[in-house]
């Protein structure tokens, strides 16, 4: 604060000499109003009516609030003035200031004035550009400042550069408050943020941010994209540019989103066959397409026709790369003749079994009646060579007038596997697991049929090994076709080498506790309840209890399992049980590993009846929980203490008569990360009688991706046809011929034509079947 004095002494003029000072303040007017820590000048006029000199007079000044103000002053003799500098800031409120002047020889003089003091406001700033601004070469800069009591001039701008003090930026706006100007930068992108000051040193900031460039290549490293729907492509014309991702916003692609709000729609999405959408944004709509509604057999890929008699199409699986070349193989069986063929992918049109050119490799045995191939099951490398194996089941294989024990042959790929041209009869072929060739694991019992059903087993023995699990529904240590089912560990095959006892070598024997349950008739394995150890599931079709052949499904969880080899009826190991819900049901038919479709971390199950809903059959997606010994129908509420996230299980059903009679996954065809499901309907008789029908489920987020509601109840029942006819999750594949039940046998093939692709095989039923392989990637 300055408080300036105006002397007026006339040395001219007499004047009677007075003990008192003349004082007056005039300026500020009284009432002024005053931001606190604004600058205050105050001017006063000072008389000594002796004449004398004040510059040795005691000032003071003092307030009523803050007291005696810390001052300093100056004299000017000129213009006869004291110049006053308060250090003090005057506090807020009605100050009373009292200026009071004492002379050596006593005299004084005094004046007062009252002033409010108010709350000062901060001053203002619009940082009107840069505002996620895209420059080219120069940025430019406009900012607006305001200030209630210091003039906009005088206000003190400093600047920041991605928080660094940038020295260049002009120091004041000029007298309206604008400023605008422009700089130079390195291309990049940058954070601007201007403070502005006022007298009383309060502030205020703001903050901007611009992309500087010069060439396109720059700049298209901060250019995001509007993606509305949220499929990962960005909306052309829809841009916004930012040095960090936006949410909702893509970075710039090689093309942009076609169909803006519609997911299923970019450049390089899946197609479909006959959904009547172009999905991948293409011009032209492509000849390759993912099977969708409705497919004819005639339009297979490829077709396989093999000898009259041999039920061709028994059954099939995927061998991966089994001759180490780099391209899928397949296996396919014709039990009727006991002949199972190795097909070297990749391979392109129609396949005649007949001709050796058709084929790399025939296996036989001696028995032409051993239904050699009734199961195959591929893929698995049990010897640890880097190749995938196959095992073969032959149900009804002897060696000798002993009828039917059945074998189960596991035969080693690699490229120097077999040496085989035209036909390899696997009965002469010795027994080698660590050099490859093949083992036969062979059935003690008559008619013990091992061999009936096969399936692998995640690891149990705790050694990071898969272990395997083998049906021999005939078995009668239980009672007559009571059937029984053996594990045994990855770790003991090798035993086979040397021609061991499958009774010494299975670490467990699963026993059926009543004649003609034909126990592991169809098998499967999972973890059911989520503790890292494979769980044992085992079907009887045939099995009645409450109602003629309802059929049942067994478990055994791995943590049940002993640790040393033994032999257990069902019933004393036994953990969960389900049963048809009708007579006829046939639950069990067919059993496969679902996943975590319900997301708590347990395996799901499909369990197949293929006699439910009066012949349409069903497939159940039973929820996996632990419960030791409970017993329900396919179709009761499991509770929410076992299985929260899912209380009961999922039902699909087909047409009538369909009779559903397989289920299973597809590793995924339309790359979306999702394995897809195909189910087999050899009853169908839509387009012909009996021609049969098969229906392939795409699983992921835009198709089948939901089977339980929050509070885990089953969101549905659906028809498969129903569904496939929509044309939006699922395709139905038709048989055209009467009477050969196409859909019997439904596989996954691997990629056959190596188009990057997994396909789908379908198989008939009939003495001259068909095998039919669809292409994942269209045709």
């Amino acid at each position: 604060m300055m408080l300036i004095f105006l002397l007026a002494c006339s040395e001219h003029k007499v004047v009677p000499c007075t003990s008192d000072l003349e004082i007056k303040i005039t300026d500020p007017l009284a009432g002024s109003v005053f931001s606190y820590g604004a600058l205050l000048e105050l001017q006063a006029i000072a008389k000594d009516p002796c004449g004398e000199e004040l510059e040795d007079a005691e000032i003071t000044l003092s307030s009523n609030i803050d007291q005696e103000l810390d001052i300093e002053y100056i004299f000017d003799d000129q213009k006869e003035r004291i110049f006053f500098d308060i250090k003090d800031v005057l506090s807020v409120g009605a100050q009373q200031l009292q200026l009071l002047v004492v002379q050596n020889d006593g005299s004084s003089g005094t004046d007062g004035l009252e002033i409010e003091i108010v709350e000062n406001t901060p001053p203002e700033i619009i940082l009107n550009q840069p505002q996620d601004a895209v420059f080219q070469d120069l940025a430019r800069v406009q900012v607006s400042v305001y200030d209630a009591e210091d003039r906009e001039e005088d206000l003190l701008l400093s600047w920041k550069i991605n928080d660094v003090v940038w020295d260049d930026g002009p120091a004041h706006a000029d007298e309206q408050g604008d400023l605008s100007f422009e700089h130079t930068f390195e291309a990049g992108c940058y954070q601007l943020s201007v403070e502005v000051t006022d007298s009383a040193g309060e502030s205020a900031s703001a903050t901007g941010g611009f992309v500087l460039w010069t060439t396109e290549e720059e700049l298209s490293a901060f250019t995001w994209y509007a993606d509305v729907d949220g499929d990962g492509w960005g909306e052309e014309g829809a841009e916004m540019f930012s040095c960090e991702s936006l949410e909702g916003y893509v970075p710039i692609s090689s093309s942009f989103d076609c169909a803006p709000e519609n997911p299923e729609v970019y450049p390089g999405a899946p197609d479909y066959c006959n959904d009547g959408l172009d999905s991948d944004c293409s011009v032209v709509t492509p000849t390759d397409c993912y099977p969708l509604g409705e497919q004819m057999s005639s339009t297979a890929g490829a077709i396989f026709e093999g000898s009259g008699g041999g039920f061709l199409g028994s059954d099939v699986t995927a061998l991966g790369d089994w001759n180490g070349d780099s391209y899928d193989d397949l296996a396919i069986s014709a039990d009727g003749l006991s002949h199972v063929y190795l097909i070297d992918g990749p391979i392109a049109g129609n396949q005649d079994l007949t001709d050796e050119d058709g084929f790399r490799c025939r296996l036989a045995v001696n028995y032409a009646q051993s239904k050699l191939g009734d199961k195959l099951l591929g893929q698995e490398d049990w010897n640890d060579d880097g190749f995938p194996d196959l095992l073969i089941g032959a149900h009804r294989w002897s060696e000798s007038t002993f009828p039917n024990p059945g074998a189960v042959f596991l035969l080693f790929g690699g490229d120097n596997s077999f040496d085989c041209e035209g036909t390899l009869n696997l009965d002469y072929e010795p027994q080698s697991f660590s050099t490859g060739g093949q083992i036969r694991i062979s059935g003690e019992v008559h008619n013990a049929q091992l061999g009936s059903a096969i399936t692998i087993v995640p690891d149990i023995s705790g050694d990071g090994r898969s272990e395997l699990l083998l049906g021999a529904s005939g078995d009668n240590e239980g009672g007559d076709a009571a059937g029984a089912a053996y594990l045994i560990y990855s770790s003991d095959l090798s035993l086979f080498e040397q021609d061991a006892v499958l009774e010494d070598v299975a670490h467990l024997k699963l026993i059926g506790d009543q004649a003609y349950d034909k126990l592991a008739a169809t098998v499967s394995a999972a973890d059911l309840d989520g503790d890292g150890k494979g769980d044992l599931i085992l079907g009887s079709p045939e099995y009645s209890l409450d109602l003629d052949q309802q059929g049942r499904i067994q478990i055994v969880y791995g943590r049940d399992v002993p640790l040393v080899s033994s032999n257990f009826s069902m019933s004393s190991i036994l953990g969960l049980s389900f049963y048809g819900v009708e007579e006829g049901a046939k639950a069990g038919s067919d059993i496969e590993l679902a996943g975590d479709l319900d997301g708590d971390g347990d395996d799901e199950l499909f369990v197949v009846s293929s006699g439910a809903m009066s012949g349409s059959g069903t497939v159940h997606i039973v929820p996996g929980f632990y419960e030791n010994g409970g017993q329900y129908l396919l179709d009761d509420d499991i509770g929410e203490l076992f299985s929260p996230s899912a209380r009961s299980a999922y039902v699909m059903h087909g047409q009538v008569g369909d009779q559903i009679s397989e289920i299973h996954r597809i590793p995924d065809i339309n790359t979306d990360g999702n394995d897809e499901f195909v189910v087999g309907a050899p009853f169908n008789s839509l387009i012909e009688d009996q021609a049969g029908a098969a229906y392939l489920l795409y699983g992921g987020d835009y198709f089948w991706n939901a089977w339980w509601d929050s509070e885990g109840e089953p969101l549905s029942s659906i028809n498969l046809y129903d569904e496939a006819i929509l044309a939006e999750r699922t395709a139905i594949f038709q048989g055209e011929r009467a009477n050969r039940n196409f859909g019997r046998t439904v596989k996954a093939a691997g990629d056959m034509n190596a188009d990057g692709f997994n396909d789908v095989v379908v198989a008939e039923d009939n003495y001259d079947a068909k095998v039919y392989l669809f292409w994942g990637g269209g045709h």
